[in-house]
């Protein structure tokens, strides 16, 4: 593990909240199907955790290098849409100094995954957990927050070394 509390290599980020196993994803021209592929702007979701053996288990796979949070199929990197709460979380090239604080994000000491420059601003869950369900940043400072845990994730990571799972 790094000091960031991120894994070496590639992860899955699992919803803590949820018996199954639905993780970080990105949402695709044909979601489930054929013929759909990610691009600048696609946006994510949760879907059910693909075995690493599954053609689209690399849409469900990341990285974490210098604050950035890759996606391993696209390689491209996931943004908070405008910075807002509410905004659904993209994915974009990655973007140099000041314009990237959107893209920078950290693991906070409660258990989230936090826009770097802004700690109460969190990766989140809308709504009730299942297939296909938005991911977007939230404030957990507000009122409107909801602390059923839909912003907290296990990361799972894929290093052969030492795999195991790591609870933020």
């Amino acid at each position: 593990m790094t000091s960031t509390g991120f894994p070496e290599g590639y992860f899955y980020l699992k919803v803590a909240s949820s018996s199954h196993s639905y993780v970080l994803d990105v949402e695709r021209g044909s979601f489930f199907g054929f013929g759909g592929g990610a691009k600048e702007g696609s946006k994510t979701v949760v879907a059910s955790q693909k075995s690493e053996a599954e053609n689209d288990a690399p849409y469900q796979l990341w990285s974490y290098e210098n604050g950035y949070l890759m996606n391993k199929q696209t390689k491209l990197y996931l943004e908070a849409e405008g910075g807002k709460p509410g905004n659904r979380l993209v994915l974009h090239h990655q973007k140099p100094g000041n314009s990237a604080a959107n893209q920078k994000w950290s693991l906070t000491e409660d258990g989230y995954i936090a826009l770097k420059g802004h700690a109460k601003f969190v990766i989140d869950v809308k709504g009730t957990v299942k297939e296909a369900a938005h991911v977007v940043l939230s404030d957990k400072t507000s009122k409107a927050f909801i602390k059923a845990n839909n912003a907290k994730w296990e990361i799972i990571s894929l290093n052969k070394k030492r795999r195991s799972m790591y609870y933020i």
